[in-house]
Parts: structure tokens; sequence; C-alpha cells
């Protein structure tokens, strides 16, 4: 397994990432959505805010003939506002992928500005004849992707999805604009944006559970949330997270993509932010 090295995240290094994103111009939270966002991000519950957590996903896409596994690390930081910074980085078990990103997200429900990178090997190796035998050829080349999402527009049916209620159900609608650059020794570079709508119904688990089923070390209760969302292309997603009260954070457990990829969500590390 090819190891990656981990980001440490700081108040400082995410505010200087929002700060660039300003001056970008065009990949910044339009006003009226930040408005929006960080009034789901209000609480009046005192919280113990994570500081790190680490995960393992099994991936089983359809297309494949194995699973595959991802070793992933989140470090985070919640601003004054509310919202919280994630710098992380992941590396796939078999050597395929390795990537890192940053992300300002709205309590782990919804990405609100994210930028990453990645880099795939997309070696072949092939049995060619030559003569009377066959001989191995083998052609090595990697794939970098860069990728920027922004969120343009979000609505809920209540005032706060940071606030899930037991037994309670919700809507919500998210229309994100993205830019994906793609490089290779083969492909060239390329460029594709554009945007896309998701449109989801959540509901609330009636009973509050111990966090710790998650991982022994989180704290306090959490309620079991089920979203399904539709895409704009008309793809049907399911994702279960899980809302740990005390630290007012969604965390990802299970996600069906369209019927093709399941991803399930291992939590095999999870630290707290130590008190100044």
């Amino acid at each position: 397994m090819k190891v990656v090295a981990y980001v440490a995240i700081s108040a400082a290094a995410m505010l200087s990432f929002l700060a660039s994103a300003q001056d970008a111009g065009e990949f910044s939270l339009p006003p009226e959505i930040q408005a929006k966002v960080v009034a789901h991000a209000k609480t009046e519950r005192p919280l113990q805010p994570l500081g790190s957590y680490a995960i393992v996903l099994e991936i089983d896409h359809k297309a494949n003939f194995n699973k595959v596994y991802v070793d992933a690390r989140r470090n985070l930081v919640r601003l004054e506002n509310g919202l919280i910074g994630i710098v992380g980085s992941s590396a796939f078990r078999n050597g395929k992928s390795q990537g890192s990103g940053r992300e300002l997200s709205l309590c782990g429900f919804i990405a609100l500005l994210t930028e990453s990178g990645s880099t795939s090997d997309t070696s072949t190796s092939t049995a060619i004849p030559i003569g009377k035998q066959f001989v191995q050829f083998g052609m090595k080349s990697a794939v970098d992707f860069s990728r920027r999402f922004r969120l343009v527009s979000f609505d809920a049916s209540v005032p706060s999805v940071c606030n899930p209620v037991p037994g309670s159900e919700f809507t919500y609608k998210a229309e994100t604009e993205y830019t994906i650059k793609t490089v290779g020794q083969f492909l060239g570079p390329r460029t594709s944006s554009g945007r896309r709508t998701d449109a989801g119904t959540c509901r609330v688990s009636n009973e509050v559970e111990p966090a710790a089923k998650i991982n022994p070390a989180l704290q306090g209760e959490a309620l079991t949330v089920t979203c399904e969302t539709e895409t704009g292309a008309g793809r049907k997603d399911s994702t279960k997270r899980v809302f740990v009260r005390d630290a007012g954070l969604y965390l990802t457990t299970d996600q069906m993509e369209g019927g093709m990829q399941h991803t399930s969500y291992q939590y095999s590390d999870v630290s707290y932010l130590k008190p100044d």
C-alpha cells in the first residue's frame, strides 16, 4: 500500500483557503447562499468538535471483478460561523490512485466549496505474439485530475439540516457548479464544466443511539439519517449518514450510487479537538 502524507489543518490554513477562494471571484459562495448555509449551521447546543477521523472505504462497483479498498483521513476545524473546514487525503490500497483536497462543509451534510486533485495509474500489460512466442508488453501511463465544486443554490424544508429531529422527514434541493480538468500522456488536457442539481428526501430515525456504535471514541448520542436523492441526470442515489449530536456533524456510513456502485464506510480512528 502506498502511504500518503496526511495534511494537518488549522483555522488559519482554512481561512487562507477561503480568502484565496474569495480572491478568485468565480470560486466563492454567492452572498445569498452563504447567508442561507450559515443560518443552518447555527446551534444552541454545546459542541465537542471532532479534530480528525480515519476511514476505510469498501467500494463495490458492478463493472469491477473485486471490491476495492481506500484508506482516507480527514482533519477538521469548526469556523466561527459554524461551517466546517476539512483537509484530507486518500489512497487506494492497490496503489492505482491517490489524492488530496480541501473542503468547506455544512455540518458534513453538503459540500459548499471543494478543491481536490488526484493521480490515477492507468498502466496496462498484455501478451503480444512475436514469432511463435507471446511476450508481455506493458504500457505505463498516469492520469491527473483536478476538481472544483461550488454550491450555487440551496433550499431545505427545515430551518436547519444541522439539527435533525427524531422521527422527522425533510427535503432539500442543491445546485452545484463544477469544473474537472484531466491531463494524461495519451489524453491531452481536457476540461469539462457544468451544473448538477440534486433533490433529496431525508428520513431521521425515531430513536437515538450511542454514537460509539460508529467508533468507540465517539461520545454522546447519534441519529441515523437516510436520504434518497435524484440528480438532474435522472440517477437515483441513496446515502445513509449518522448525525453525531455532540459534535454537530454528519458521518456518512453507506452510499449507493445509481444502482451501480455501493460504498461502505468504516471509521477506524476518531479524535476530538483539544481545548486551547
